[in-house]
């Protein structure tokens, strides 16, 4: 009788264990936003799963950010979710609220707005960069010189 106790006693803390790492597994995604990106194509999931936790371990440069974020945005423009692209990209920026590449990173979401015929939002974008962030040089370019040009 007391073996049959024990056993049960042991499959109860497993399922425990289980249900936890579960859900510890689950907030971890839900706490990158990671079902917002989703594409549908596994392929690009994994890719962008894998870059998001890229960004969540915080220990990499500036620059390294930078590459890592418009990877995310070029998987989710291939895989024609304009409007996803443009949610990462502005969710980023209010959460990094000091990474030097932000102005970059509005530019490309106003430029998305205005290809969709959405002016009135991308000139919004336009303007924000101008007023609230630096410039910044990318390629050779200057995103606020850009701006202005497109306003």
């Amino acid at each position: 009788m007391k073996v049959k106790y024990s056993v049960a006693k042991n499959k109860i803390r497993l399922i425990i264990i289980v249900v936890t790492i579960i859900s510890i597994t689950s907030c971890d995604l839900d706490d990158l936003g990671y079902e917002q990106y989703q594409t549908g194509i596994r392929e690009y999931d994994k890719q962008i799963l894998h870059l998001l936790r890229v960004l969540d371990e915080n220990s990499y440069g500036v620059e390294y950010r930078f590459v890592v974020v418009q990877e995310i945005a070029k998987i989710l423009k291939i895989a024609e979710l304009p409007l996803r692209k443009l949610m990462f990209l502005s969710s980023y920026v209010e959460s990094n609220p000091r990474d030097p590449y932000n102005s970059y990173h509005l530019f490309t979401v106003a430029e998305g707005y205005r290809e969709m015929g959405s002016l009135p939002v991308a000139g919004h974008y336009y303007e924000r960069i101008l007023r609230n962030y630096r410039d910044a040089v990318v390629q050779g370019k200057s995103i606020h010189l850009a701006a202005l040009q497109e306003l």
